[in-house]
């Protein structure tokens, strides 16, 4: 839903996902989640060739300017965020970024689904510092929404 809302402003998008049947379900213009008006802002971004899903990290990368990390953080048993998935993610991103070159680090890797200060990710040889920062992932009601990040 994030990568469909960014497109819908005019930002070309590439949304990845390891899961290659949820993939293949985007790209024929289906919805794995119930979002009311997802299905209809998916479709629409797709064919004005701002929105595309891919399960290959290189090609995600190598063009992004900004990276979000979207992905489930369940609390545990206390309450706490389970932030395991999210910083495997990042992980992941730094070590295909470090593969692709200096070239390749974005400007900036927001991780969405719970809250972190902004720190520097790391410096490439130009001295150019991609940057880390936190948004929280649902609106007061614990939902989001179309609507909650379209107020963004």
């Amino acid at each position: 839903m994030t990568g469909a809302c960014l497109a819908n402003t005019g930002n070309d998008v590439t949304c990845l996902d390891i899961d290659d049947a949820k993939i293949a379900m985007l790209n024929r213009g289906e919805v794995p989640i119930y979002e009311p008006g997802l299905r209809d802002l998916l479709q629409r971004n797709v064919a004005a060739a701002r929105l595309q899903f891919t399960t290959d990290k290189k090609r995600a990368y190598r063009e992004a300017q900004v990276i979000f990390i979207c992905v489930g953080s369940p609390a545990d048993d206390g309450g706490a965020a389970d932030l395991r998935f999210a910083l495997a993610a990042a992980e992941d991103i730094a070590a295909v970024i470090e593969e692709l070159g200096p070239d390749a680090l974005p400007k900036l890797v927001v991780l969405c689904h719970f809250r972190c200060s902004s720190r520097p990710l790391k410096s490439d040889s130009s001295g150019h510092v991609g940057q880390c920062a936190a948004t929280p992932d649902r609106n007061c009601k614990g939902v989001l929404s179309i609507q909650s990040l379209a107020r963004c």
